[in-house]
């Protein structure tokens, strides 16, 4: 059975505050509520030592669609749409361990 839209935006705020999201005070331009993460390391970067790197995840969901923002370093880097939010809560997952980051 197909689940609409309520269900996918309840499941994915579920999947989201379950995995460390918590509701930030930015909202989408049509009103919706934005959900997000960030993570900080120190790295070793050469001729200038030790730098703090980040990485912040802004999801929203639209119509059933959830969307994310991933922003490293304070600057926008991507914006992915999934299909269902369990697809998109693994693809981030990936993102994050790909970036060096532990989810």
């Amino acid at each position: 059975m197909k689940k609409t839209s309520e269900q996918k935006n309840a499941e994915f705020i579920d999947l989201l505050t379950a995995n460390g999201f918590t509701l930030s005070d930015e909202t989408t331009h049509d009103g919706r509520p934005v959900y997000s993460r960030s993570w900080s390391k120190q790295v070793q970067v050469v001729w200038y030592g030790q730098q703090e790197s980040t990485m912040e995840i802004r999801a929203d969901i639209a119509w059933g669609i959830p969307a994310i923002r991933i922003f490293k370093n304070s600057r926008f880097e991507d914006h992915r749409c999934h299909t269902s939010p369990k697809r998109c809560v693994n693809a981030m997952r990936e993102i994050v361990s790909y970036a060096g980051f532990e989810f």
